[in-house]
């Protein structure tokens, strides 16, 4: 095989391995956030939290988030679907402290609003400061919230694929340097013609 015969196999192939390992795929995560209420909390008086959602791009019919919440603290009582999806149905299991929000849409949602209004009444014995509620993906064990307070907790779901185009990318780098390392050892023929 010709050396000019060797380069174009060769970097056909680095073509073809680039194309084949680095097929670029946008990673979308839902993201949700909880918004709690503001100020200074009365036993007995209805609190609201508000989760929102923002679809990254992403069309959404239906969606799950869970949160979990204090039930020596707080008892639930009902969830409001906001502007985002016509339906949020709640699963609140009052045992451990956990709802799992359900939300349907007959027509495809993307953007960001409102996903839903969570409503509690205040049963605590004492006062204190101490953080309520968290939102987790309902694909994971849930942690329940911690003591002391702390920031609202901000679940993603889905992931990045940083790691895997850099590892491809890294291996096409160094098939290029041994193909162009092989290619310089061979020995050049040289066509030497006698003109007359």
């Amino acid at each position: 095989m010709t050396t000019s015969r060797w380069l174009t196999f060769f970097f056909s192939f680095i073509f073809f391995a680039f194309f084949l390992f680095c097929k670029v795929t946008p990673v979308s995560a839902v993201s949700y956030s909880l918004t709690a209420p503001s100020g200074q909390l009365t036993r007995g008086q209805p609190v609201s939290f508000t989760i929102n959602i923002d679809t990254e791009g992403q069309a959404l019919s239906n969606a799950t988030i869970g949160m979990t919440y204090k039930s020596d603290i707080l008892q639930y009582v009902s969830t409001t679907p906001g502007n985002t999806f016509s339906s949020v149905t709640a699963s609140p299991d009052a045992t451990n402290g956990q709802i799992i929000f359900t939300a349907q849409n007959g027509t495809p949602f993307t953007g960001t609003g409102t996903f839903a209004t969570v409503t509690f009444n205040l049963v605590a014995q004492a006062a204190g400061s101490t953080q309520l509620c968290v939102l987790f993906n309902p694909g994971t064990t849930p942690s329940p919230p911690p003591q002391g307070p702390q920031p609202t907790a901000l679940p993603k779901t889905g992931g990045s694929t940083l790691g895997t185009k850099s590892t491809a990318l890294g291996g096409i780098f160094i098939l290029l340097a041994a193909g162009l390392f092989v290619i310089s050892k061979f020995p050049q023929k040289k066509s030497h013609k006698n003109l007359h």
